[in-house]
């Protein structure tokens, strides 16, 4: 079963998973943003996501700051990423 981590609200990240997976049985869990997201990446007791599903607009942290962060991490860089956005700037 796929796992996916939404750094988003839940309803982008409901609409998503049933575009992406099509209802595949995939698991999601969401973050109110980017640090927060990278503290639940890296909690051991929390399942390793299959992909991250990224906003451009966060809060707290922006995508390239979390990108790199992640990407610099040797658990977090082999994750697919998404990035996307809803906003219309």
């Amino acid at each position: 079963m796929a796992h996916t981590r939404c750094i988003d609200d839940d309803a982008d990240a409901i609409l998503l998973e049933e575009a992406l997976l099509g209802g595949r049985g995939a698991r999601r869990s969401t973050g109110p943003d980017g640090v927060a997201a990278l503290e639940s990446l890296r909690d051991p007791a929390l399942p390793r996501p299959d992909l991250i599903v990224l906003d451009l607009n966060m809060p707290r942290m922006d995508r390239r700051e979390f990108l790199k962060v992640a990407k610099a991490d040797e658990d977090l860089k082999t994750i697919p990423v998404v990035v996307l956005t809803t906003s219309r700037a």
